[in-house]
């Protein structure tokens, strides 16, 4: 990574095995990825480690609360991750990471992956439980 850049792409990838070569290739000019629906279970997240091999990634399933109550025999869904050089080694919270960029500045980047909307009471809880653990990390580093 060159010191005055930082390079961040974000790629939807319709489910693991469909987008890892797209993302292994945006791991070559890229210092950090955000990927949306990978459809892994939480005993696959260990995968996105696995996409480049100068990458560490981390991963949350959208499948949990699915697979806690029953077996799931349709298409896998949701699943948000991040994917960074190893050289940036930086501790994740949730989704969220904190990359020092220099000396003096650094940088909260978060991947939001949202329900669908539905005006009902269960969307906007979700919603709400998102934005409050955006806002506990963005009070707990503010300066």
């Amino acid at each position: 990574m060159a010191s005055t850049s930082f390079t961040i792409s974000t790629f939807n990838m319709h489910g693991f095995r469909n987008g890892v070569s797209c993302v292994s290739n945006l791991c070559k000019t890229c210092d950090l990825v955000a990927v949306e629906e990978h459809w892994l279970s939480r005993d696959k997240l260990n995968s996105l480690s696995t996409v480049h091999p100068d990458f560490v990634g981390y991963g949350v399933s959208g499948m949990n609360r699915l697979l806690q109550t029953k077996i799931h025999a349709d298409r896998p869904f949701g699943g948000a991750g991040l994917l960074w050089r190893k050289e940036l080694m930086s501790p994740v919270v949730g989704l969220g990471v904190q990359f020092d960029i220099c000396k003096d500045k650094s940088i909260l980047i978060f991947v939001v992956y949202l329900p669908c909307f539905t005006n009902g009471s269960d969307y906007w809880t979700e919603v709400g439980h998102c934005y409050g653990f955006i806002e506990s990390i963005l009070m707990s580093h503010k300066k």
